[in-house]
């Protein structure tokens, strides 16, 4: 496994030699890169000028099962680290915040299940000295899951993680919306708070 993850280190960081190189003369900042196979997709966060985080999607097959590659650089520690997350379903997205302002990077690797809606799954690593530290994103309530289809929007407001999507009385799937729901999380003491955010 060691010289899988080392084989796909070098060759990210090759592409994206040449992707920023492309940026520099196009100057137009591109953050996804599309990979031969069994790489799927790239998505570089940069969360300080020498500490950057190279989110690479792989694996063959269907999507019901993949993984996805958290490659960690800091050039100034000199440091390189590879973490392997293994997800049920397909990769959508990821985020680089600090939500409890400790100083720590956490990467959000957001997915979604192979289901009928695509629900949404999230994980979260802190990294502290270099050391991916997970921390368990929580479950939606009972009540809410009844009224839940997916389509979720996550992005970052203020530092804080947000997650909208549509309720839906009506069990018909054929059925419109008939509210929506907006999610607030932040962390404290590695453990995920929830405000529900009320819409003007």
């Amino acid at each position: 496994m060691n010289k899988v993850l080392t084989y796909i280190f070098v060759y990210t960081l090759s592409l994206v030699a040449c992707g920023e190189a492309e940026q520099t003369e196009n100057k137009a900042p591109q953050t996804k890169v599309v990979l031969p196979q069994p790489f799927k997709s790239m998505q570089k966060l940069m969360v300080r000028p020498g500490l950057d985080f190279h989110i690479v999607n792989w694996g063959k097959g269907a999507d019901t099962l993949g993984a996805v590659l958290v490659l960690r650089t800091d050039t100034l520690q000199q440091e390189n680290t590879a973490y392997n997350l293994e997800i049920e379903g397909k990769f959508v997205e990821a985020f680089n915040t600090d939500m409890d302002t400790d100083g720590n990077p956490e990467i959000l690797i957001y997915t979604t299940l192979n289901d009928s809606v695509k629900t949404a799954e999230l994980y979260c690593l802190e990294y502290n000295n270099g050391e991916p530290n997970r921390i368990k994103f929580p479950a939606l309530t009972s009540k809410t899951s009844k009224l839940y289809r997916g389509k979720d929007n996550f992005y970052l407001h203020e530092g804080k993680l947000r997650r909208a999507f549509d309720l839906y009385e009506n069990p018909n799937p054929k059925a419109k919306p008939t509210g929506k729901k907006l999610i607030e999380y932040s962390i404290r003491s590695n453990t995920f708070d929830i405000t529900e955010i009320k819409e003007n």
